[in-house]
């Protein structure tokens, strides 16, 4: 579960990085033809005049784009910091199971199965069983039971 919340992460760096490429390239006027030249310059042509552009100069400003921070989902930073056995007691609950299942499901406890479900209420900011279920299916962090 921790690697779908990189994974999510480096989507977004990458969706990020294709938006900025995107912004970039809508400063170029359409009505200008693009080629590159042996030194490595980006020549223009346009019908009035040259305008040249160097690769340095362009390098600069997409370098300047892409080290913009990105905006983190504060939601991804909250599920990052479930341990896996929190996340295998959401999962549980999320099959609706009650804490004595869950404990006997995990080998564990119904107390330390509480204790597990109120550090899962702190990270997540939810304040009971309701508001956790809702937030696992929004997340994936628990199946739609069939």
């Amino acid at each position: 579960m921790k690697g779908d919340a990189q994974a999510l992460a480096e989507f977004e760096v990458v969706r990020y990085k294709a938006i900025v490429k995107e912004k970039f390239q809508a400063r170029i006027p359409k009505n200008r033809i693009s080629t590159t030249t042996r030194d490595t310059s980006q020549i223009f042509a346009s019908k009035r005049q040259l305008h040249v552009v160097q690769q340095s100069e362009w390098q600069r400003c997409l370098i300047q784009e892409i080290n913009k921070p990105v905006p983190i989902d504060p939601e991804i930073s909250k599920i990052e910091s479930l341990t896996d056995r929190e996340r295998e007691v959401i999962a549980l609950i999320g099959e609706g199971l009650k804490n004595k299942q869950v404990g006997e499901r995990l080998f564990i406890s119904e107390t330390t199965v509480t204790h597990h479900l109120s550090s899962v209420f702190s990270k997540l900011e939810v304040s009971d069983r309701l508001e956790l279920i809702i937030y696992a299916f929004r997340h994936g962090l628990a199946k739609m039971p069939k």
